[in-house]
């Protein structure tokens, strides 16, 4: 391609433009995003005049190399040049800007599609690129709002895919309020002569774990991983047992009177794993109801996980800790803190001197933090406090996990202001505010509250000044 290039640079007759998209094609095909944009360059030294072919191939090209500002001064101007828009780059622009979580553009794009003529009027990839965007970003109102405008507009009301309808309850699976409709929304297949696939048992599956609805995981898990074995072709059974212990976590169920040992309920669960070498479920035959239930489910999965699937035991431990932590048992936490997570883990450097702490390390930290201040145990949380601090200076916290520096520090305040130790919470607070880190009222709540109580007003002027909040004098 290269010399090919070389060839056409040379001649009198320049590129044409028919050879140069072809041409700008075939590298964006081969991942030469770089030699396509230079084709372009070459072709653009005969005339600048746009052609939105050309422009396509540009912004796939553009959208390779994530050179995202351009592509932004790209589309801006098409819309002002090009008297006739077609779909095609438009739609190319809007998935690159969904891709890259671009809200604001990407939805900027879409109405000008939407208004600017009836040929550029989004079809249904443009609508499932956005309702995904939706998903990822957690905004479900919006996504059924997109979902609706898609199937009612006005003029050329378009038919959902597969695809549209499983990133729907993918985006409303990431809110407790629309929960009911996820499963309501399954009906709409079967309206439109659609079949769900693999994916939709995916996505009921990410659901039923967000929402806590454990009698729907067993289902499930039933239908396609023990009778049809689909769930497992399509997503790690890591990932399948990650979504066990986060329905575990957002259970609702009744509390009971006596919560088992640890000790005891794993000792019931390894014996009924034993007896029915059959049950190939990773749940218990036990229905779930209360607390006890719930955790003897959760000890279940994990004595299961142990036996059929050791590889993914240590990938799964922070999950089913979590269920703990979100349960607010401590007693239950702290024995699975104790024994899993003794030691911590690192990612080894081989150009450093100290090793990359793991998020799952730091994640632990933070939810023994958290426990300890749902059940009011100052000691332990104190503890793993100090833990943390220890096992920080023996490795460094990789970039992509500081924010969770501020998550730690912010619980310890908080922890301090909850047990009266307003000193120690201002102190902390005081040598965090180097760090550039952006404060908020909520999450200063306890010690401004305990300042207030305790007539400190300096500490609640410092607050103040901090979260921005209007002082009244």
């Amino acid at each position: 391609m290269q010399r090919i290039l070389e060839n056409l640079g040379n001649t009198n007759l320049g590129i044409w433009h028919e050879l140069c998209y072809q041409f700008m094609v075939a590298c964006n095909r081969k991942k030469l995003p770089l030699m396509s944009l230079e084709v372009l360059k070459r072709y653009n030294n005969i005339g600048s005049t746009l052609h939105s072919d050309l422009c396509c191939a540009q912004a796939i090209a553009l959208t390779q190399l994530e050179r995202y500002d351009e592509l932004m001064e790209l589309v801006q101007r098409y819309q002002n040049e090009m008297k006739l828009p077609e779909h095609s780059f438009l739609s190319v622009c809007l998935g690159s800007f969904c891709k890259a979580q671009m809200t604001q553009q990407a939805m900027s794009l879409f109405d000008y599609m939407k208004f600017v003529s009836i040929n550029t009027a989004p079809d249904n990839r443009d609508y499932d690129s956005l309702i995904y965007l939706c998903a990822i970003q957690k905004r479900p109102e919006k996504a059924l709002e997109l979902y609706n405008d898609m199937i009612k507009r006005p003029i050329n009301p378009l038919k959902p895919t597969e695809l549209t309808i499983n990133n729907l309850i993918h985006a409303l699976s990431a809110d407790k309020k629309y929960h009911p409709f996820a499963f309501a929304y399954l009906s709409e297949f079967s309206k439109f002569g659609l079949t769900p696939n693999a994916q939709t048992s995916f996505e009921l599956l990410r659901f039923a774990a967000q929402s806590g609805n454990v009698n729907a995981l067993k289902n499930l898990y039933s239908e396609y991983w023990v009778q049809s074995p689909v769930l497992p072709k399509i997503c790690s059974i890591e990932r399948l047992f990650n979504f066990a212990y986060r329905a575990y976590a957002n259970a609702n169920v009744q509390e009971s009177s006596v919560i088992p040992s640890f000790d005891r309920i794993r000792e019931i669960a390894k014996k009924n794993l034993g007896e029915d070498e059959s049950y190939r479920l990773p749940f218990g035959l036990r229905n779930i109801s209360t607390k006890s239930d719930l955790f003897y489910a959760a000890v279940y999965t994990r004595e299961y996980t142990k036996k059929y699937h050791p590889e993914v035991v240590t990938k799964t431990s922070l999950s089913y800790l979590n269920v703990f932590s979100t349960q607010k048992n401590l007693e239950l936490f702290k024995h699975v803190y104790s024994t899993e997570f003794c030691q911590p883990d690192f990612i080894e450097k081989l150009d450093t001197e100290k090793q990359f702490i793991t998020k799952r390390n730091i994640l632990v930290y933070y939810f023994a933090i958290y426990v300890s201040i749902q059940c009011n145990d100052f000691i332990f949380g104190y503890g793993a406090w100090q833990d943390y601090y220890r096992y920080k200076d023996t490795g460094i916290i990789p970039a992509d996990l500081k924010g969770y520096e501020q998550k730690i520090t912010t619980l310890m305040i908080s922890l301090f202001s909850k047990h009266g130790f307003l000193e120690l919470a201002r102190k902390l607070l005081v040598a965090s505010l180097n760090q550039g880190w952006e404060w908020t009222p909520h999450s200063l709540g306890h010690l401004r509250r305990l300042a207030t109580l305790k007539k400190d007003h300096a500490t609640v002027q410092l607050i103040d000044g901090i979260t921005g909040r209007q002082i009244l004098t």
